[in-house]
């Protein structure tokens, strides 16, 4: 990861629907991101393992996530990589936000890989970039997600 480029991208996006980066240190081979602080939980702790989650606030989840995609594309990072639902947190008073780090190329070589392959479109798994097109379908899924409460395998997605 190039933090000076990083710190130009991802560190200057700020939306209330983002888990904003506030910081970064690279010494050596060692890197540290530090992100504003999400105490309550995961989109998929909440629905796979708490199920407390109400259909408005599942409708409010699928917006807030909306909307951060649309910032991000709008502020010249258009292609939000690795977007499950372990990347949407909720903040102290519970509003969901998408994690900052699905704006980042993930390795030091530049590419991006999936942490997630129930959520990695297939295009993806062929040529290993994001598109549009797989950031549309990684947003179909987490929306799955919130219709059905359940967490899907790989295999039953293809």
């Amino acid at each position: 990861m190039n933090t000076p480029r990083m710190k130009q991208g991802v560190g200057k996006l700020r939306h209330k629907r983002v888990a904003n980066l506030i910081g970064s240190c690279c010494d050596g081979d060692e890197r540290l991101l530090v992100a504003e602080y999400m105490p309550n939980d995961t989109l998929a702790k909440h629905l796979f393992h708490y199920q407390t989650i109400e259909w408005a606030m599942r409708l409010r989840v699928a917006l807030c996530i909306a909307e951060a995609l649309d910032y991000s594309s709008t502020k010249g990072r258009p292609l939000y990589h690795d977007l499950n639902a372990y990347r949407v947190l909720f903040d102290e008073n519970g509003d969901p936000r998408l994690s900052c780090f699905g704006l980042m190329k993930n390795s030091r070589d530049g590419k991006s890989y999936s942490t997630n392959l129930a959520y990695t479109p297939p295009e993806y798994l062929k040529n290993g970039r994001v598109t549009p097109e797989s950031v549309s379908f990684s947003f179909g899924t987490v929306l799955l997600d919130l219709l059905s409460g359940k967490k899907y395998s790989p295999e039953s997605r293809a």
